[in-house]
């Protein structure tokens, strides 16, 4: 949302009044905005009871409005709601609808921005939108604000065009790709790594950088990457641990995996006191000393991680994520969409029970049941966490495992260029994209197509919402334990 702000000040030459309400203070200096203003209750929450949940929906509303209709808005004032759709919680999703429904106009407009859809394998949110459908409550049209002058923004062409195929106000702008420099070269950066490898880290720095920028996170895949740098014999860099619970887990278990088998690996070296003290964006440090980026995640929405390595100027390998479709024509033919797996390495009965029992029981999650139970070869991504960690362990510790699966992985298979070809892939179209996507994503394009979308009155958003229909269009390509 920063980045919007930023966005805001340029199509205003700087005299647009940008105000961040969230609950709670960021901790980054430096964000453009002129007001930040805390309202705690916006944070994640369950409810238990539908009383909780219209106590907090009311306190969120009268919040909210004190902020938006104070004699210190400038109007006219644009209002961005970030994934109120989502359900990590559905009072304030509740209390903005309902303000947008009461004072929407064209001098104050709402735009809920989806970035992610709880239909998409949210298991835990639409949980939690069940509940509040299950008290009576008209859930959905609150989270798809229906009813109110509103324009959908969403930054996925997968999403614009299920939110469009429903005939749903939407438009579709991409996030904006900003890039930093390093004030330190290559050589001394590596330099510096150089030093580290004989102490906090073990690692051959003769070997490939591969730099996973995303966080750590159990949705991202990351223990495939760890898988294929290990095979492709590779030093990895990962980006910053997660901070939820869950996140904590997938923390110790990668940290264990790193130091029980010596891996290279490096986790988050942007917290060691060098990076902190001597470069200042870590993030360009490290694309600056890779040889190239890697993105494994499946649940993907919009894409921002298979563009920013080519502003950094480096190959990208990696996983293709199901339903994903580019905004611009670019080539592919880089990502790979499935990591093959002997089926004689998995215990099939229990990973299609933990579908069960994540799932349910839909059309979609038997038909995909009936892929894995028929199929030679197990798509890495297809396992949870324990099961991932669990074998990159075996194969690691049995040698007639390694062989087997190297032996797998080298070859060719559909979704699967074989190991050989990874690197070569993202060197071949690596020009290509590069140029084609810095034109997309130029800084002129990227302001023109925000103020063509946030200079414009919203329509009624009149849709009758039938959950049934959306959640259709999200059965997702890849469903995984991982989301």
């Amino acid at each position: 949302m920063d980045r919007y702000a930023q966005n805001c000040k340029a199509c205003s030459s700087g005299a647009a009044r940008t105000i961040l309400i969230c609950s709670r203070k960021p901790d980054e200096k430096g964000l453009d905005y002129d007001e930040v203003k805390e309202i705690p209750l916006l944070d994640y929450k369950e409810f238990s009871t539908l009383k909780e949940f219209e106590d907090v929906k009311l306190q969120i509303q009268a919040a909210l409005t004190s902020v938006i209709l104070s004699d210190k808005t400038v109007l006219p004032a644009a209002v961005l709601f970030h994934n109120p759709s989502l359900g990590k919680n559905v009072a304030a999703s509740a209390a903005f609808a309902q303000i947008a429904r009461q004072s929407g106009s064209d001098q104050i407009r709402f735009f809920p921005v989806l970035h992610d859809f709880a239909e998409e394998g949210r298991t835990a949110m639409i949980s939690q939108i069940n509940t509040a459908g299950s008290w009576g409550w008209p859930i959905y049209e609150d989270l798809y604000c229906t009813g109110a002058l509103v324009t959908f923004v969403v930054p996925g062409r997968q999403a614009f065009n299920h939110l469009k195929a429903l005939n749903f106000p939407v438009r579709l702008l991409p996030n904006p790709i900003r890039t930093g420099g390093t004030v330190i070269d290559r050589d001394k950066l590596l330099h510096q790594f150089s030093l580290l490898a004989g102490g906090e880290y073990k690692y051959d720095l003769s070997r490939p950088l591969w730099y996973y920028p995303s966080r750590i996170i159990q949705r991202k895949n990351v223990l495939e990457a760890v898988f294929l740098s290990i095979v492709m014999e590779t030093v990895l860099i990962l980006g910053p641990e997660g901070t939820s619970r869950i996140d904590a887990s997938l923390n110790g278990m990668l940290s264990e995996l790193v130091q029980k088998f010596n891996l290279s690996v490096i986790i988050n070296p942007a917290k060691n006191r060098f990076f902190k003290r001597h470069v200042s964006d870590s993030v360009a440090a490290l694309y600056a000393i890779s040889d190239y980026a890697v993105s494994t995640s499946v649940a993907e929405g919009f894409g921002f991680g298979l563009y920013e390595s080519a502003f950094y100027n480096r190959p990208l390998l990696g996983r293709y994520p199901g339903g994903f479709v580019y905004p611009c024509d670019v080539s592919t033919e880089n990502l790979y969409r499935m990591v093959p797996v002997p089926g004689t390495f998995v215990d099939k009965d229990e990973l299609t029970g933990n579908y069960h029992k994540k799932f349910g029981h839909s059309d979609a999650i038997h038909q995909k049941i009936r892929q894995l139970k028929d199929a030679h070869y197990v798509d890495f991504a297809d396992l949870d966490l324990m099961m991932q960690k669990n074998l990159i362990e075996r194969f690691l510790n049995d040698s007639a495992c390694r062989q087997e699966w190297l032996k797998v992985l080298e070859a060719r298979y559909p979704g699967w260029p074989g190991a050989g070809m990874l690197c070569s892939n993202a060197r071949m179209v690596f020009d290509r994209n590069r140029l084609i996507l810095k034109e997309y994503f130029s800084q002129q394009n990227d302001i023109s197509r925000f103020y063509d979308i946030y200079s414009v009155i919203p329509e009624k958003n009149g849709v009758l919402f039938k959950f049934s229909r959306l959640s259709e269009l999200f059965q997702p390509d890849r469903m995984t334990l991982l989301l």
